[in-house]
């Protein structure tokens, strides 16, 4: 799990982790079903969803 406990933050797990990475290297897509699981991260790494 991937997470800042101080912050209050959800942790998302590896492949969510390995998700967000491969999107924003290649500038793909993330599609999810739990949007506010992974937001807070899509927002850090400033991806487009």
């Amino acid at each position: 799990m991937v997470a800042n406990p101080a912050m209050n933050v959800v942790p998302i797990s590896k492949g969510e982790a390995a998700a967000l990475s491969l999107a924003k290297v290649y500038k793909g897509i993330i599609a999810s079903n739990n949007i506010k699981y992974i937001l807070y991260y899509v927002e850090m790494i400033i991806l487009s969803i």
